[in-house]
């Protein structure tokens, strides 16, 4: 038997994404990239439970990649090259919060990554604005 579908006409809203990234460093980073983000899926994973424990709003992720970045510089005639793996989540407001309650609960968490992974450094965009929280 088939099954029949009619197509239904959606509102049009505007996307409203944001990204979290971060490198991984240390002895994680020698771990293969399906490892660093099974670390980084359990980690959400946690950090959401927190979150819904005290009844607060959690975010819906609908991308976790792993990938090498490398970077180098030259000094004194040599040039120095590093790779890192760099960890990126994404996602979108799908709650339709306030884009300041939506941008503290992105704090949060790249907080909770700076914490877990020891990051000096961790970026965050949502829509059309950057930044990055920064160890003191």
């Amino acid at each position: 038997m088939k099954k029949a579908y009619k197509v239904v006409k959606r509102e049009k809203k505007q996307k409203r994404s944001f990204k979290i990234k971060f490198g991984i460093s240390g002895d994680l980073a020698s771990e293969k990239k399906e490892l660093i983000t099974q670390r980084v899926l359990g980690s959400i994973v946690q950090w959401m439970e927190a979150r819904i424990r005290e009844e607060k709003p959690i975010l819906i992720i609908d991308g976790i990649s792993c990938r090498d970045s490398i970077g180098g510089f030259g000094k004194s005639g040599m040039i120095y090259l590093q790779v890192e793996p760099i960890v990126k989540i994404q996602g979108a407001n799908s709650h339709g919060l306030a884009d300041d309650d939506f941008i503290e609960m992105l704090n949060d968490l790249a907080w909770y990554f700076g914490i877990k992974f020891n990051q000096p450094i961790v970026y965050v965009s949502y829509c059309d604005e950057g930044w990055a929280l920064l160890e003191e």
